[in-house]
């Protein structure tokens, strides 16, 4: 259902955060960590491009989702 575009400069934080969220177990989803490049907007504009789901989320490495977050979300989509 979500293709997660994530702009990565740091490692470790990626991993102490982002990397550690609960959706990312669900086999409908699918990870772009964008490395290497010289902005965000780069890194997802390159992330968008590879993205085939209907929903694409834009992600700080620093940022952790808990695993009430794909439900809000979700409920936050069907009401949209």
């Amino acid at each position: 259902m979500f293709d997660f575009v994530v702009a990565v400069n740091d490692e470790r934080t990626l991993e102490s955060n982002f990397a550690r969220s609960p959706i990312l177990r669900d086999a409908a989803t699918r990870v772009h960590l964008q490395r290497g490049y010289r902005c965000a907007a780069a890194a997802y504009n390159a992330g968008l491009d590879a993205a085939t789901n209907e929903f694409v989320v834009f992600v700080h490495q620093d940022v952790y989702l808990p695993s009430a977050w794909q439900q809000a979300i979700t409920t936050a989509i069907e009401q949209a």
